[in-house]
């Protein structure tokens, strides 16, 4: 995390203080859904002091039935170094998961079998 012009850097700084605000807000809305639905918080590093207007990362895994829901922060595109991770216990549940935003601008599968991922990617 830092700054742009570092070669070094691989989460850049947000536009604006008002766009760091933003982002720390949701994570703290990530967070306590987290929590609520009995995920976990894997990573939380967006109210460290860095440069700028610099946010770390936040990863959460939460279960498919809660991140399936309309109002979770799974849904929403936060526009930040924010991760959301969805276990699935068949590859249609995982269809269901990956089609079932509104916007799915990102998006990723993670498979030991080849097979599970040409599956997924018909889709």
């Amino acid at each position: 995390v830092g700054e742009s012009l570092d070669p070094s850097t691989s989460v850049n700084p947000l536009i604006s203080a008002g766009d760091q605000e933003r982002v720390r807000a949701a994570v703290m809305g990530a967070r306590d859904e987290a929590i609520r639905v009995q995920g976990k918080i894997l990573i939380d590093r967006s109210h460290e002091k860095l440069p700028g207007y610099c946010v770390g990362p936040a990863v959460f895994e939460i279960p498919p039935h809660a991140a399936m829901k309309k109002d979770s922060w799974a849904q929403r595109e936060v526009f930040g170094p924010v991760i959301h991770v969805v276990e699935y216990e068949s590859l249609i549940e995982a269809v269901e998961l990956f089609n079932g935003t509104e916007y799915a601008l990102t998006g990723g599968i993670y498979s030991q079998s080849q097979d599970d991922i040409d599956f997924l990617l018909q889709f």
